[in-house]
């Protein structure tokens, strides 16, 4: 429904991805039968855990063969080059495995300690695969980076200065911020802060809008109860008293918002 159609009528995304950054497939010229590293993320993306939950790195050792009848066996090692320290940001249960006969995937023993991760520093995992009971002509070296999501509290009541916007007026007041189940994720008790009120006389907007944050990230995304999509144009100022960003729909509605916490701290650094 169109809204000045409605005012006449009256009057808005955890596991583990995982693939290579850097992958050397081995293909040997004159050999039917090897054996190579993969994954399906370069980016694995892990929430903090409770001290007890240790996810697998997730990262596969491929047999490429058109019928092996007998189990082969691989070592692997973690290079020096990795960020990530054994035992404290990952542990291994041993340095091998073995594909079982007539399957072509193992998993490599690589667990996660996500509570010892660095909330938004990413860590990196270099592996390579030293043998098998094949021969091999070349190694298979893999990267994988290590990342905690982690999102700022930015739950609260704030007060806005609505400029620059469709209404054509300067508007103020103030909104709740209200913290959503899934981590960073928020809901605004007014999205249009004050410009659906002041243009057609109408509630604040619902739907599917939300903001999402992680670590500095901050996003508007969703559509409005009349369908229309929401973004975040351009952060114009964070990390201080005030946090000002310009916003639009598909609607063709838009403003600047500057929002100052009532709790009197001060904004994350945020960006798109």
């Amino acid at each position: 429904m169109n809204k000045l159609k409605y005012i006449s009528s009256l009057c808005f995304l955890g596991v583990l991805l995982l693939s290579s950054c850097t992958k050397e497939e081995l293909k040997p010229s004159n050999e039917k039968e090897f054996i190579f590293l993969d994954a399906e993320n370069s980016d694995l993306f892990f929430e903090r855990g409770n001290g007890s939950d240790y996810p697998s790195a997730g990262i596969r050792v491929v047999l490429h063969s058109e019928n092996r009848e007998s189990s082969t066996n691989y070592s692997f090692e973690i290079l020096d080059s990795s960020t990530a320290v054994e035992d404290q940001h990952y542990r291994m249960s041993s340095t091998g495995g073995t594909i079982p006969a007539n399957t072509v995937i193992d998993t490599l023993p690589i667990e996660i300690l996500t509570d010892n991760l660095i909330p938004c520093e990413s860590m990196s995992l270099h592996v390579r695969l030293v043998s098998s009971d094949l021969e091999r002509t070349d190694q298979t070296v893999l990267e994988i980076n290590l990342n905690l999501e982690s999102s700022s509290e930015l739950a609260g009541t704030v007060n806005y200065v609505h400029s620059d916007n469709f209404t054509g007026e300067e508007l103020t007041g103030e909104v709740e911020i209200m913290a959503l189940e899934d981590a960073g994720q928020y809901m605004l008790s007014d999205f249009s802060f004050g410009a659906w009120s002041a243009a057609y006389g109408i509630d604040p907007p619902t739907g599917t809008l939300r903001w999402s944050n992680n670590c500095s990230s901050i996003l508007l995304s969703g559509t409005d109860n009349y369908g229309d999509v929401w973004q975040m144009d351009e952060v114009l100022s964070s990390g201080g008293p005030e946090f000002v960003f310009k916003w639009s729909n598909t609607y063709g509605e838009f403003g600047v918002v500057s929002l100052t916490r009532q709790d009197g701290k001060d904004w994350p650094n945020l960006e798109l």
